[in-house]
């Protein structure tokens, strides 16, 4: 086998020229400037309707009339007049005291349910969410999930 030659030292060898590094120039900035920041506009709201609102619940409640004493009265003098006519001797005062007694209060009762009264009760739900109630004597054409207007207290159909 032939010989090789020696290796060389790294040294040895020619050195490579290095690309020359170009200093990088430097930028002088502007001091800060006020810029005017321009907040976006907000975004479309539909205005709320203070008189719109939706028949949320229609209610029929009866009152219990009041009683004027008359129908008592009239009911004691005929328990009464029931009771004396029951037994004798001293049964015939008890009856008639508990026939006035019964006579009483049954008059009284017959009385207040002969003036009872019904009333309407009507909620409604504002478009902002609070909720109000109006109260009438006479059955309401509403019914619930109507859209109405409360104009001046009054219940009217939106339309």
């Amino acid at each position: 086998m032939p010989e090789q030659p020696a290796a060389q030292p790294e040294a040895a060898k020619p050195a490579e020229p290095k690309p020359a590094v170009k200093p990088r120039p430097v930028v002088r900035s502007e001091p800060p400037r006020a810029v005017a920041v321009v907040p976006p506009p907000p975004p479309i709201v539909a205005a709320i309707c203070r008189e719109c609102a939706v028949i949320e619940e229609v209610r029929e409640v009866e009152k219990a009339g009041q009683a004027s004493g008359a129908g008592a009265v009239g009911g004691a003098v005929v328990g009464g007049v029931i009771g004396h006519q029951m037994g004798g001797g001293r049964g015939k005062d008890v009856a008639t005291v508990l026939g006035a007694l019964g006579g009483g209060l049954a008059g009284n009762a017959i009385e207040k349910n002969a003036k009872k009264t019904v009333e309407y009760q009507i909620v409604v739900r504002y478009e902002d969410g609070t909720k109000g109630l109006f109260i009438q004597a006479t059955p309401p054409s509403w019914r619930p999930g109507d859209k109405v207007k409360v104009i001046n207290g009054v219940i009217q159909g939106r339309g």
